[in-house]
């Protein structure tokens, strides 16, 4: 396992799986600690195209507990669907510039992909800063009332 990315120790890596794991038992969901090594290389692609930085484990955990009871994911693309949503997420915070809590993403990012996506990420890839903030503050969901600003 490549540690450069992360200064925390294997034992905590293993623990944070175990806990996304724990966390999408119920749903018949889980990664593989090839997957979560996946999912790390991503984050660090993402951070590094979004000029972000980060510190600790990531929002892999905190995604997976918000979309695990969507309809739309399956085991057989359960972790490519949460490294397109990892992206995804790293993407919208930029777009935001900052006026979301990580957590009112994760909430928004679940939130849509369930509906109006029904579960298509790349749906959710032409979504502007203005569509996702206007959702964020006020539920409207794309699509629906004024039309985009644009941004």
């Amino acid at each position: 396992m490549d540690q450069t990315w992360c200064p925390v120790c294997p034992v905590a890596v293993k623990g944070e799986l175990l806990r996304c794991n724990e966390a999408t038992a119920e749903q018949g969901l889980s990664l593989t600690i090839q997957d979560w090594e996946e999912l790390q290389a991503g984050r660090r692609a993402a951070l590094a195209d979004t000029g972000r930085v980060e510190f600790g484990l990531g929002i892999v955990t905190d995604l997976a507990k918000a979309v695990r009871a969507s309809p739309y994911l399956r085991q057989d693309n359960y972790a490519e669907t949460m490294d397109h949503l990892q992206d995804l997420f790293y993407h919208w915070k930029g777009l935001c510039r900052e006026q979301a809590s990580d957590r009112e993403v994760i909430d928004a990012l679940a939130a849509l992909f369930d509906d109006p996506a029904q579960g298509s990420a790349d749906y959710l890839d032409g979504l502007t800063g203005a569509e996702i903030l206007r959702y964020i503050q006020t539920g409207q969901k794309p699509g629906e009332g004024a039309p985009d600003d644009g941004d």
